[in-house]
């Protein structure tokens, strides 16, 4: 991995190398409520970042940073973003966006008057693009990572 760029609240990397595409044991769906044999269990081999990142050389690692999008993504999570989804954002989606030269990580939401920034904390504001903001968005967040609370802590 290339070195890191910090620019305010993401950090941002490029995945480079031979080993950008991994497969890992599968072990299908596992249930979260009653437990099931694990004997059913078959593997079978899963490239995950093969099934949810289509297009690699747009494909940037992003750092969080700050609570406001907490509950969806915390401080600290590592999301894969997609570059060339940029040109066709979706209502909804969870975007690396720059206004005035600064990047921040929110929802998109298109309305009759615009483009809002939503933060999934509702103690953050809102931010209203208008016309005279120098607004761009750099990639749209395809797949999160997250640890898990009990290895962290530990």
């Amino acid at each position: 991995m290339q070195q890191p760029k910090n620019d305010n609240s993401v950090e941002i990397f490029h995945p480079t190398g031979e080993n950008s595409s991994q497969e890992f044991p599968f072990a299908g769906a596992i249930p979260a409520g009653f437990p099931s044999p694990a004997a059913d269990f078959s593997f079978e081999q899963l490239d995950i970042l093969g099934r949810y990142l289509k297009n690699s050389e747009a494909i940037y690692i992003g750092r969080a940073y700050g609570i406001s999008m907490d509950t969806f993504i915390s401080d600290g999570d590592y999301f894969y973003m997609d570059r060339s989804l940029r040109s066709e954002p979706k209502d909804g989606d969870i975007a690396v966006c720059t206004i005035d030269n600064e990047f921040t990580l929110k929802r998109i939401k298109f309305s009759k008057q615009g483009i809002d920034l939503l933060p999934y904390n509702e103690d953050f504001p809102v931010i209203h693009v208008s016309r005279d903001d120098d607004f761009t968005i750099w990639a749209i967040v395809v797949l999160i990572i997250r640890p898990t609370p009990t290895r962290c802590l530990r």
